[in-house]
């Protein structure tokens, strides 16, 4: 798919994404540092910021310190993709 919506829950990407936002993603694009991302972990759905790219995959924190999980390196094949827009 090449665009997926989907419904922030929770609290680790305040203030920009809030609970209750909701987001478009496009799934057919380039993933480049700073970029706010969908994807899945052991069956949960996250949206966190890519702090960096290494070759184990994607390195990624929530915005909120205080709110964020720390994750292990996330793969290509579990992203659905960039945060295009909030609304």
């Amino acid at each position: 798919m090449i665009f997926s919506r989907f419904k922030i829950s929770g609290h680790s990407m305040e203030p920009k994404f809030k609970e209750g936002d909701r987001v478009i993603v496009w799934g057919k694009c380039m993933l480049k540092k700073n970029d706010v991302i969908v994807f899945k972990q052991r069956g949960i759905t996250y949206l966190k910021r890519i702090l960096d790219i290494t070759p184990a995959g994607f390195i990624v924190k929530g915005d909120n310190e205080g709110h964020s999980a720390t994750l292990g390196p996330v793969q290509r094949s579990d992203v659905f993709g960039r945060v295009l827009l909030k609304y």
